[in-house]
């Protein structure tokens, strides 16, 4: 079962660079996921260092709703745990380094 997958208009930017960085990337496949059901929210983490984060509210659709990038230098993130209490998603990757978002 596949869903469409959609951009928000106010990310557009964001996709657009996120297009050209995966371009310069031989390929880019998900190593990590969580799924926040209160929020219904998705968020993965990649081989390409790529955070994305989906709205997955309507069955049929998910949309892109974010983009986090920058933070683990070009390596595959490993690790995703999210805080409620925070509103923090933290995300750790094969060189170490763990980032808050």
């Amino acid at each position: 079962y596949l869903k469409e997958v959609t951009a928000n208009k106010d990310e557009e930017e964001a996709v657009e660079f996120a297009k050209a960085e995966l371009k310069k990337r031989d390929k880019s496949e998900i190593s990590t996921l969580l799924y926040l059901y209160e929020e219904k929210l998705l968020v993965t983490g990649s081989t390409d260092s790529i955070i994305r984060v989906y709205d997955e509210s309507e069955p049929e659709e998910s949309i892109l709703l974010k983009l986090m990038i920058g933070g683990h230098q070009d390596s595959d993130i490993t690790a995703l745990a999210y805080s409620s209490y925070f509103g923090l998603v933290a995300s750790g990757s094969s060189n170490s380094l763990i980032c808050f978002w």
